[in-house]
């Protein structure tokens, strides 16, 4: 029964996908050239799953990239910090960097992505068009770069710990490496909001100067 109902699903260019957590139905859309889920059903109970906050992984990924350094984020994509079985990912391209999109879905990378001109384009305005192209739903932000060292899960999991502690003061969580300002940054939602509203003509670090009392920096050397 399982197998005559999978080949009549696939006909349609319906398919049938199970993960750890989920049983879900796919349907391909060549337009876009992606899987979109269509129906997805819980595996297990798991209420500790579902309490955790909504996390979305924003990669600036705009600027051409050199595959062969070791310390770009892609060479390192498989590493990604997995808060939550339900995280999301959306991706900033440009026209430079458009062919990552197939190198992502041959890794079975869930994700959505914006293509932009980079030309006058600063920081803040490709997190702007990420986070708007990103869930609603999402709680809070960790928004990487494709050149970035790659950061370990345990120093990572410091930062989201520093948010999931925090008393609500604060908005931005940077990580401090080697006494140096290092990435990724954690957003909160509200922060983003009002990140979503500040002065396209201005960069990020004039962003976080004027919300300095807002921010955290979050020592990982010990990590």
């Amino acid at each position: 029964m399982n197998g005559n109902y999978i080949e009549l699903l696939s006909s349609r260019n319906l398919y049938y996908r199970e993960t750890i957590f989920n049983k879900e139905l796919l349907e391909f859309d060549y337009l876009a050239d992606e899987y979109r889920v269509i129906y997805k059903k819980d595996k297990f109970a798991l209420d500790v799953t579902k309490n955790k906050k909504l996390l979305t992984n924003i990669i600036i990924a705009a600027y051409n990239i050199n595959p062969e350094d070791n310390a770009n984020f892609f060479n390192n994509i498989d590493k990604m910090c997995k808060y939550n079985s339900m995280d999301k990912t959306t991706i900033m391209l440009s026209d430079d960097t458009h062919y990552l999109i197939a190198y992502l879905k041959s890794i079975n990378l869930e994700f959505r992505y914006v293509v932009t001109d980079v030309n006058r384009k600063t920081t803040i305005n490709l997190i702007k068009l990420a986070a708007r192209a990103s869930s609603p739903d999402t709680d809070f932000f960790i928004v990487s770069f494709f050149n970035q060292t790659f950061v370990r899960f345990e120093q990572v999991m410091k930062l989201i710990n520093s948010y999931e502690t925090n008393d609500g003061s604060k908005g931005i969580f940077i990580p401090i490496i080697n006494k140096n300002y290092s990435n990724p940054m954690l957003i909160t939602r509200d922060m983003m909001n009002k990140l979503l509203e500040y002065s396209d003509t201005k960069g990020l670090t004039d962003f976080i100067r004027q919300n300095e009392a807002t921010t955290a920096y979050i020592d990982l050397d010990e990590y």
